[in-house]
């Protein structure tokens, strides 16, 4: 059976769940409440966004559509692999696209933002298992536009905890930029070391399993 489908309705089932619980199954309800939360998280959501946009195949500075309040300002930070600097009201940081950071994996959803954004495991893990540097595959909740809309995601982090990067975003970011911007839960559901997973401490059978699992709890 393949994982990541599962997880995918798993997460829908969750969803209904979780509209039934809070709300006894009134829609109209949770989504005015989602959209009270979307307005509390509005400078994440424009910031994520921007993101987004930026690392999408094609895309250049002039078509990003961000509020103007919130990002004030995009620059190219270095051509190869390209970076941007962002000035926003939570402050300045730079990031890099993912896919020119690592050519490897770009492949025809990576610069899609919608079609990379229910890849998040697979890909975290091809990411961990296929670089050299010492790196861990993380899995956690993360809290994105709201804290209603939590859900379980995957990432990579350096050793040296100082970066991360994720195929969703197709962004190496900041771990304290991060942060900020998904909200992950401390500590982690899962954090392993890509040297378990290819030495075989750790199969890819057992990650998956663990994978599996969270979502059925």
């Amino acid at each position: 059976m393949n994982t990541m489908h599962l997880s995918e309705k798993k997460g829908q089932e969750w969803y209904q769940k979780t509209i039934k619980y809070l709300f006894d199954g009134d829609y109209a309800s949770f989504n005015k409440q989602m959209e009270q939360a979307k307005e509390n998280y509005q400078v994440e959501h424009e910031i994520l966004g921007c993101i987004g946009q930026l690392t999408e195949s094609g895309k250049k500075i002039d078509d990003v559509k961000a509020h103007p309040d919130i990002v004030l300002d995009i620059k190219i930070a270095s051509e190869n692999p390209i970076s941007f600097k962002l000035k926003t009201i939570i402050g300045e940081f730079t990031f890099t696209k993912l896919s020119d950071f690592l050519p490897r994996i770009k492949d025809e959803t990576i610069e899609n933002s919608n079609a990379r954004q229910r890849l998040c495991h697979e890909k975290a893990l091809e990411i961990a298992i296929g670089c050299p540097d010492n790196l861990y595959l993380v899995t956690g909740f993360v809290s994105v536009l709201s804290d209603i809309n939590t859900f379980i995601h995957s990432w990579v982090e350096w050793e040296d905890g100082e970066a991360v990067l994720d195929y969703t975003l197709n962004a190496v970011i900041g771990i304290k930029v991060y942060k900020e911007l998904m909200h992950p839960t401390e500590p982690p559901l899962l954090r392993i070391s890509n040297k378990d997973l290819r030495s075989g401490q750790i199969s890819i059978v057992q990650w998956k399993k663990q994978i599996h699992d969270l979502y059925k709890s």
